[in-house]
């Protein structure tokens, strides 16, 4: 990764109030415009789209 790519990107980190976390590692905010996260109550399941 050159110098270049390390100024777009970044971690996502999410913290729920019980303390359980959801992480998104090197997304590219240069060629990502929009990050939707996205939880599921009766499964516990957290995800994100980009767009």
């Amino acid at each position: 990764m050159c110098s270049s790519d390390l100024a777009c990107s970044f971690d996502l980190k999410v913290i729920y109030d019980d303390g359980e976390e959801a992480v998104w590692s090197r997304l590219d905010l240069c060629t990502i415009s929009t990050v939707s996260i996205f939880y599921n109550r009766a499964t516990g399941a957290t995800w994100a789209e980009t767009d």
